[in-house]
Order: structure tokens, then C-alpha cells, then sequence
């Protein structure tokens, strides 16, 4: 008597019977193909977030820079008077008030204090407050160079996708 079935080898350890799971088989195979149609909108979500997401980054790290620059130059008026007369006498009010601006005003409009900072003389003053605020001075920016390159560099590879 012929047998109906198509039986794969035991050593798989199932039975496949009759083409109804042959069909089920494919079915699952386009069922893996429509879910990566999902993870396509999903990445266009995440990649409608990132430039936002930078942009965000760059104002906070703008407004730490211009608090940190506001507690060196708070610091140098009260405990170093001599050294901030001769950096010019910085307004320490001006840099909270400038905020985001601070990054791009601050070597512009105070090079004497961008000179002292950028070539290391506040190393001179034994103070680990300022030592400690440069430093997270210096890494703030870094960091917001480095945030500014990615999102101009996604704004340019986004504008020649649509190409």
C-alpha cells in the first residue's frame, strides 16, 4: 500500500506531512519578509530623532560650556583680581547671558582670556576649582565640536539621500 506522506529522515527529529506545511512553510518565510518592512519605519523614526537629538546635545553642552566660563572668570574676580584685570576684567554675568552664543564669543570678544585658557596658564594658579572647571571646559569642547561635525555631517548625507 503507497503511503500518502512525505516523511523527512528521523534523524531531524520531525515528521513533515502532506503540503499543507510545506505551504506553511513559506508563509512563515513571508511573514519574516514583512516584518523587516516594520523595522524600515522604525529607522526612519530613529532617523527623524537624531538631528533633533544633536541638536539638543549642542544646546546643552553650549550651556554648560557657558556656565563653566561663568565660574572661571566668578572665581578669577573674587580670588585672583590682579590676574582678571589683566585679562581684561570678563564680565562673568556676560557669559550666563550669552548662554548658546558663548562657544563662538568667547575666543572673539575675549582673546586675552581664550589665550590664557587655551595654552594652559591657569595651570599657574594652584587652584584645583579652576584646574577642575578647565578641564570640563576643554572636554565641553570637544564634545560640542564633535556634536557639531556629526549633525552637519548627517544634514549633508540626509540632503544627497533624496539625490
Amino acid at each position: 500500500m503507497p503511503n500518502n506522506r512525505l516523511e523527512r529522515p528521523r534523524s531531524f527529529g520531525k515528521v513533515v506531512r502532506g503540503s499543507n506545511d510545506w505551504d506553511k512553510a513559506s508563509s512563515f518565510s513571508a511573514s519574516a519578509r514583512r516584518s523587516t518592512s516594520s523595522l524600515d519605519v522604525m529607522w526612519l523614526q530613529v532617523q527623524r530623532a537624531i538631528l533633533p537629538s544633536l541638536l539638543f546635545l549642542i544646546f546643552l553642552t553650549s550651556g554648560r560650556i557657558s556656565f563653566a566660563a561663568h565660574r572661571i572668570v566668578k572665581r578669577l574676580q573674587t580670588n585672583y583680581p590682579v590676574l582678571w584685570e589683566d585679562l581684561g576684567s570678563p564680565n562673568p554675568v556676560l557669559y550666563l547671558a550669552l548662554g548658546f552664543d558663548v562657544a563662538m564669543v568667547l575666543p572673539s570678544h575675549r582673546p586675552r582670556l581664550t589665550d590664557w585658557f587655551r595654552k594652559g596658564h591657569y595651570l599657574k594658579i594652584d587652584d584645583p576649582e579652576i584646574h577642575s572647571l578647565a578641564r570640563g571646559l576643554k572636554f565641553q569642547y570637544c564634545l560640542l565640536s564633535v556634536l557639531a561635525g556629526l549633525s552637519a555631517l548627517y544634514v549633508i548625507f540626509r540632503v544627497y539621500s533624496y539625490h
